[in-house]
């Protein structure tokens, strides 16, 4: 049982890994890239699915990679499943408990 923002509930997540084809290779300095990874995530509330997302990592453009990606969404469902209340997060705070690093800056 998961507290919600509009009361209890029990929230659960399915996360499906998929790998997509991209329409058109995209040139990076390190090679063509003709495909990508992409977790599709399911939220379920009840039994009944309420949302559905996507987290596609790609380290070529200075994202996290795909293990580092699922560790996080493997953490947070974990701290949904935990019954934690569900609260926007403080300015400047991260939504989860644990520290996420800033993304690194790219030269311009």
């Amino acid at each position: 049982m998961v507290s919600g923002v509009g009361g209890s509930s029990q929230l659960s997540v399915q996360i499906h890994r998929r790998v997509l084809p991209l329409h058109s290779p995209l040139a990076t300095a390190r090679g063509a890239i003709t495909s990508r990874p992409v977790f599709v995530l399911i939220l379920w509330e009840g039994g009944v699915p309420v949302g559905v997302g996507e987290a596609a990592p790609l380290v070529q453009a200075g994202t996290e990679g795909e293990e580092a990606c699922r560790q996080s969404l493997d953490r947070a469902r974990e701290l949904l499943a935990s019954g934690l209340p569900l609260e926007p997060p403080a300015p400047g705070r991260s939504p989860c408990s644990v520290p996420c690093p800033a993304p690194p800056r790219r030269a311009t």
